[in-house]
């Protein structure tokens, strides 16, 4: 069930919840329903039923046109004749008489209309209906504001995303590049395979990214076509272990999202003079993904890890946007290795 049709059923059970406030707390209520024909009844029923319209009025016309555009004598104006309207249109419609049936009510001695004319507009004025009145315009206000306010947070993020995704093709290109120059300057045969490689993710990287989610399996392959490539131009002493536990189908995840962290391990865990090891473990189980990434830590590129980050960095911004409180990350820095451990719920 989408969000729209979560908030459909929310306002028809509101509706509902509200037309039935006048029935049962009605003083003339009875199990056989007889009262619903006496004009008391019948009254307040109404101005519930206008009430419902005025808030709906006030929350998707009134405010968004008037109010928020600061057009306030207008609103104003719209305000006080809403009010008059839910005042005195049941009374217009439904005058004081007791029905034809000689039904009375209960309370039929202390109905308003044996009151003094002034007395009696007093009532209507300042009565049960103006609280009322009052309430669900108060209650209409503070919904439009926090809708206005979700929007506003909305447009921040969606902005901020846009920024941050805007980041990954550079950041992409610049590693991947790297990669195959170090390639080209050996002049290895295995240089041509890179490029086509390499044309395959760029053509993942442009037609994806575009987007804010993209099948798990899609990631997955983007990344196993990374490593492969990286492959290609590692020496034989660089150990590297990846395993994909569990069933991608039907997940879906944000795009370029665990890259990063796998980018990290070969800048940083790499180098012809030393032996290295890179762990890459991804599990999926019931809808989270888990991702274990390791890399022995090369003593020349200590000093510039300091330097760099950008990729793991944007990708800790892009989990609190697209998945707070849904993901967890945990981020070892020890002396001989790196560790990261990311956990994401992906519904």
């Amino acid at each position: 069930m989408n969000s729209k049709t979560r908030r459909i059923i929310l306002h028809i059970l509101g509706c509902l919840f509200f037309l039935s406030l006048p029935v049962f707390f009605s003083r003339d209520f009875s199990s056989s329903f007889s009262f619903i024909r006496i004009p008391p009844f019948q009254r307040d029923f109404l101005s519930y039923c206008v009430l419902l319209l005025f808030f709906y009025a006030n929350s998707f016309f009134f405010l968004p046109n008037f109010y928020f555009h600061k057009k306030y004598a207008v609103y104003s104006v719209c305000i006080i004749l809403s009010f008059l309207i839910v005042i005195f249109l049941p009374v217009l419609l439904i005058p004081f008489h007791i029905n034809s049936g000689g039904y009375a009510p209960a309370h039929f001695e202390q109905m308003p209309h044996h009151r003094e004319p002034n007395n009696f507009l007093m009532h209507l004025l300042i009565g049960p209906h103006f609280f009322q009145f009052l309430i669900i315009t108060i209650f209409s206000y503070s919904l439009s504001i926090n809708g206005r306010w979700r929007e506003s947070e909305k447009a921040r993020v969606d902005t901020e995303l846009a920024y941050l995704k805007a980041q990954i093709n550079p950041h992409f290109l610049f590693n991947t590049l790297n990669s195959i120059y170090a390639l080209a300057i050996e002049q290895s045969e295995k240089t041509a395979a890179a490029v086509v490689q390499l044309s395959g993710m760029m053509r993942y990287v442009i037609t994806e990214t575009a987007n804010e989610f993209v099948p798990l399996s899609k990631e997955i392959a983007y990344i196993k076509d990374y490593i492969e490539l990286q492959k290609i131009r590692l020496d034989t002493n660089v150990k590297m272990q990846f395993s994909v536990i569990g069933d991608t189908m039907g997940e879906r995840i944000a795009p370029m999202l665990l890259i990063p962290f796998i980018e990290n391990a070969f800048k940083y865990g790499v180098s012809p003079d030393e032996e290295s090891d890179i762990v890459v473990m991804i599990t999926i189980e019931s809808h989270e993904l888990k991702l274990f990434v390791r890399n022995i830590k090369v003593y020349k590129q200590v000093l510039q890890q300091e330097q760099s980050g950008l990729g793991i960095n944007n990708t800790k911004n892009r989990l609190k946007l697209l998945y707070p409180d849904k993901h967890y990350l945990n981020i070892s820095n020890e002396d001989k290795d790196f560790q990261i451990f990311l956990s994401i719920f992906m519904r």
